[in-house]
């Protein structure tokens, strides 16, 4: 075979098995403390938003969700960075799901206006 002999094996798993282990424990802990400290943020951005009295209860629930869910994107990918895998990619397939969803609201303001406009003719006078 590859030179797979049981010593290489047990080597292996001696030398890069326990770093493995190691930074595994570790993504846990980061993932825990992590989501404590969203869900914390979270519970100070609502009671602020609250507080403030001019927003009715849908929207901030909409806001947090939202903001909860960035954080929680972030701290995956914060989690991915520490294992060594390479996020860049993530960070180009956000940004450009972020660039599509916006450019379909623009598409459908300006549809929504040339509707508006072809379907009331303007007459001057009435």
């Amino acid at each position: 075979m590859n030179n797979l002999s049981i010593a290489a094996i047990t080597n292996y798993l001696v030398t890069d098995g326990v770093n493995l282990v190691i930074k595994l424990a570790a993504c846990i802990a980061i993932w825990m403390v992590g989501r404590q400290i969203i869900s914390v943020l979270m519970g100070i951005i609502k009671r602020a938003i609250v507080r403030g009295g001019k927003i009715d209860a849908t929207t901030t629930r909409y806001i947090t969700s939202i903001l909860s869910v960035l954080l929680t994107v972030g701290l995956v990918l914060g989690i991915f960075g520490y294992l060594g895998v390479q996020t860049t990619s993530f960070a180009a397939l956000i940004a450009g799901a972020g660039l599509a969803i916006g450019a379909l609201g623009r598409l459908a303001s300006t549809l929504r206006g040339r509707l508006i406009y072809a379907g009331s003719p303007a007459v001057q006078g009435r």
